[in-house]
């Protein structure tokens, strides 16, 4: 439950079925906005259960001025409030809040109890409802209950209007970028604790980790395995098809130095022409020193080369004062 450092023997919790939720504490408390004396927690919620408010006083209290319990939720204020009135009795004070208490002009009493829904998030391109929903963002997810000093002269009943009876939790997509929003409360527009993905997002609680697939293994499995494991990738190997000829013989590998083939493609079937390329020229040692003389092992074909020709070499190599609780 949260208690104030300020006021200690006063507490408020959150109860989901009647089992008080289990809360996480926030490591960078210091960073919000509220007053210092506000106490923040986060809780986890479940879609379609319901929850209670429930705040108490613990019998050490010893000032004389009433307590006031406002409520609000997803920052719509609660229409009536718990009060607390000291007296001499030693027992403990303790109020539950369940739902939105409505009376109206005749008297009749009605309550809409308090029910974690799941938040919906809708794609518009409206910038009045995206501006509108990014303001009601901001307190999505909030449960606020702020203790005010009274002092009480009169008890009189408190009369309610009638409220939008529209539960639908939609809030534009972009009105909530960078924010962690799951669920609201079905009683009239939304109330939120996050559920458990949420809080992973904010890092309040850890994340699973994955399943090790060889949990509960001995090394001598995990050693079978993988050696069934070899054994069936070196069999599933794809292996080399070989052709078959017409004359029942594998096709032999042929040279395309003195040849060149051309595949017909326009008719049905492929037919392979081959065309004869010319013959090489011989080789043929040229002396490049303009001596017109020769090595014994040369060739008798040698050209006589003058001064100043000019030879082209082969290319082929190339380049290319208040207490806040916060839920």
């Amino acid at each position: 439950m949260a208690i104030c450092k300020a006021l200690k023997v006063v507490s408020v919790s959150i109860s989901i079925n009647g089992i008080e939720a289990k809360e996480y504490k926030v490591t960078d408390e210091e960073q919000h906005d509220y007053p210092k004396q506000t106490k923040l927690i986060y809780i986890e919620s479940i879609s379609g259960t319901n929850y209670a408010i429930v705040s108490k006083v613990d019998p050490q209290y010893r000032l004389k001025s009433a307590l006031e319990f406002q409520i609000q939720v997803d920052n719509m204020k609660l229409p009536v409030a718990p009060l607390f009135v000291p007296k001499k009795s030693s027992s403990s004070w303790t109020r539950t809040t369940d739902g939105m208490e409505q009376i109206n002009r005749k008297g009749k009493e009605s309550k809409r109890l308090f029910k974690f829904s799941e938040i919906k998030l809708v794609d518009v391109s409206d910038k009045n409802r995206v501006r509108s929903d990014a303001n009601t963002a901001k307190h999505v997810g909030e449960i606020r209950v702020t203790v005010f000093r009274k002092q009480v002269l009169e008890q009189t009943n408190v009369e309610t209007g009638g409220h939008d009876n529209s539960t639908k939790l939609e809030i534009a997509e972009k009105a909530v970028k960078g924010q962690s929003l799951s669920h609201g409360t079905d009683s009239q527009r939304t109330n939120d604790s996050v559920i458990k993905e949420a809080l992973q997002a904010e890092h309040i609680i850890p994340r699973a980790q994955s399943p090790d697939i060889l949990h509960g293994f001995s090394e001598e499995d995990i050693r079978r395995i993988a050696r069934e494991r070899l054994s069936e990738n070196q069999d599933n190997k794809a292996k080399i098809k070989k052709e078959i000829n017409a004359d029942g013989g594998l096709w032999a590998k042929r040279s395309t130095e003195d040849k060149s083939y051309t595949i017909d493609l326009t008719g049905d079937e492929i037919v392979e022409i081959e065309e004869a390329m010319a013959p090489k020229p011989p080789k043929e040692t040229i002396d490049l020193c303009g001596t017109n003389e020769t090595e014994p092992e040369a060739s008798d074909t040698t050209d006589e080369v003058h001064r100043g020709g000019l030879f082209v070499a082969d290319v082929n190599g190339g380049n290319g004062d208040e207490y806040p609780f916060e839920f």
